[in-house]
């Protein structure tokens, strides 16, 4: 990736007389990454905070394992009232029930798929025990029914292209 003007005004912390820039480590949920232009994302945390994360170019592996997982990220935090919040990503770890995880399995890939078993051994993932608990991880203001009609139209869509191109 380029760092052309455009991305290194973006990557420069913006802040008025009422805004402030500190190191800040966040614990929270990573979702919304967005590679167009440059990297950048949000992390919920579990009290609904919501930061609009500027990742580095070598943060790209990482971020495939870290998108829609809890994740711990280190960085310049920029807080300006009436202003989304943003971190300047320095570091970033994936986190596994809590804990620092291992590096992903070298033979996985991003764009192979695995079986779900194999992957919910591979992250070490645990069944749901306390519904509320999983719930803080999720967005405020995101409706999980609105999610549900969104994967059923596109199965309905990927279907009908389906059956245009081989009908029965």
């Amino acid at each position: 990736m380029l760092m052309n003007e455009v991305n290194q005004e973006m990557a420069t912390p913006r802040r008025d007389q009422n805004g402030s820039a500190s190191r800040r480590t966040i614990t929270g949920r990573l979702e919304e990454l967005n590679g167009h232009g440059s990297l950048t994302g949000r992390l919920w945390e579990a009290d609904g905070t919501k930061w609009h994360c500027r990742f580095r170019v070598e943060h790209l592996e990482q971020l495939t394992l870290a998108w829609m997982r809890t994740a711990k990220v280190i960085g310049r935090a920029i807080i300006e009232e009436g202003r989304e919040r943003i971190l300047e990503v320095e570091s970033l770890v994936v986190l596994a029930n809590g804990m620092e995880a291992c590096s992903a399995d070298a033979k996985m890939s991003f764009w192979k798929s695995v079986p779900l078993h194999e992957l919910a051994i591979a992250q070490r993932v645990l069944p749901a025990s306390d519904l509320d608990e999983f719930s803080k991880l999720w967005p405020v203001d995101d409706d999980p029914d609105d999610l549900l009609r969104h994967v059923l139209n596109e199965r309905l869509v990927r279907r009908e292209l389906a059956n245009e191109e081989h009908p029965s």
